[in-house]
């Protein structure tokens, strides 16, 4: 009995060895065809030798990231074409109509009215894996880059920590009457407390904020030098222009514990009808790589791979996937609201 009992023994520890041997040659085999997939795609591209990139990113951080690839990557050249997230989609519209194949990828904020266009093809990257559920597209169309925070700012000289705001609802306070900075097209910020907040209090909010007296102005980057220099003592504002202009001595600082904090995505996607394809999943890859991310959290802004963010943990809210979509909705509520 006890000889037939170390017989099925062996034979468990037979099979069982025979398993983890079977799963070790199939994540082996997996590797290798990795590999020798990437390497087919760098002969691809080398073929290619370069790519067209549309992008409504800051033009000195957008270079940055042509440098940083090109470094690594010098058999591609990158044709870098800047545009606002309007300008894209206009310029993509007139291209469509006209075919060809203009671009190869793109990165935009409004990437909902891309997938409407049909200008963006699916690509699942090798780094997506380290991206959050929230930050890539189910269908694999797009992927988060970074985030930027609407927040609020403040100027150091004219309030101090203690009596700078700390929710928005505090901007409805008389002492701010006359002095904050707003955006004239802030549509993203509206959008995402309506989307957090619901009705009717965002509407009961910004109802009572039109009687503030807001000092109307155009661009985030205007708004806040003016609020630098002491134009008026707070202002919504990217926290990244603020964290620049922090290091280089200005009197500013944001608020950390507003409810909430508006995370706005900068997205990337492959061109349907990209021409260099291969270059083109290239510079996705290193755009989402460690590397590709550092540059963007060396300028402030927010890598949005997982593991990559510092700082304080912060109530935030995104920005609605349909931005793009309902952006002349949201446009037309916003400026009915404010008179503008």
């Amino acid at each position: 009995m006890r000889g037939l009992n170390v017989y099925f023994v062996e034979r468990i520890r037979m099979r069982r060895l025979v398993h983890l041997l079977a799963l070790s040659l199939c994540w082996s085999l997996g590797a290798g065809r990795t590999a020798v997939t990437h390497a087919a795609m760098i002969d691809d591209a080398k073929k290619e030798g370069r790519l067209v990139w549309y992008t409504s990113m800051g033009a000195g951080d957008a270079k940055l990231i042509v440098d940083a690839f090109e470094k690594d990557f010098g058999f591609v050249k990158v044709d870098l074409v800047r545009l606002s997230d309007e300008g894209i989609l206009n310029r993509i519209a007139i291209e469509n109509r006209a075919g060809g194949k203009p671009f190869d990828v793109v990165s935009a904020s409004q990437i909902s009215s891309l997938v409407q266009q049909k200008a963006i093809t699916s690509y699942v990257s090798p780094e997506s894996k380290e991206f959050a559920h929230e930050a890539k597209d189910p269908g694999n169309l797009w992927t988060a880059m970074y985030y930027n925070y609407y927040a609020l700012g403040y100027n150091t000289k004219f309030a101090s920590a203690a009596e700078a705001p700390k929710k928005w609802g505090d901007l409805l306070n008389p002492k701010w009457k006359g002095k904050i900075g707003i955006d004239r097209d802030e549509i993203p910020w509206y959008a995402t407390l309506l989307s957090v907040w619901k009705e009717p209090k965002t509407s009961q909010y910004m109802k009572a904020l039109a009687a503030q007296d807001i000092q109307w102005r155009k661009g985030h980057t205007l708004i806040a030098s003016l609020m630098a220099a002491g134009e008026f003592p707070v202002a919504i504002v990217y926290s990244y222009t603020v964290d620049q202009m922090k290091k280089d001595g200005a009197p500013v600082e944001w608020i950390r514990s507003l409810d909430p904090v508006i995370a706005q995505g900068g997205f990337i996607g492959l061109g349907a009808r990209a021409a260099n394809v291969n270059s083109a999943k290239l510079f996705i890859d290193f755009v989402l790589s460690p590397k590709g991310q550092n540059i963007f959290g060396n300028k402030y802004r927010i890598p949005a791979r997982s593991g990559m963010r510092a700082g304080p943990k912060l109530d935030v809210g995104y920005v609605p996937a349909d931005i793009g979509s309902r952006y002349q909705e949201y446009r037309k509520e916003f400026q009915q609201i404010f008179g503008l």
